[in-house]
């Protein structure tokens, strides 16, 4: 049996990523997602203003572990993990 895997990247161009974050100080290509079976991780993708998971910043290209409740930040946007 196969792991599922997914990988969805956020930032401020629309064309480049699969979802749209209007924060000022957003990357166009910011952070990526990468779902691992039940798991989810964030990596920055050596974004400008770096991205920030429950006030650290993350080292870039480094998975971090996500989970309910985290708060994340990219530019002046700040986002509560949800997942579904």
């Amino acid at each position: 049996v196969g792991s599922e895997m997914c990988i969805e990247t956020v930032g401020s161009e629309r064309e480049r990523v699969d979802g749209v974050l209007c924060a000022k100080g957003v990357s166009a290509i910011h952070a990526q997602f990468v779902r691992e079976g039940d798991v989810v991780y964030l990596l920055d993708e050596e974004s400008g203003q770096g991205t920030f998971y429950n006030d650290t910043r993350l080292v870039p290209w480094q998975k971090t572990k996500v989970k309910d409740g985290d708060i994340l930040r990219f530019g002046t946007g700040e986002y509560v993990v949800e997942i579904t």
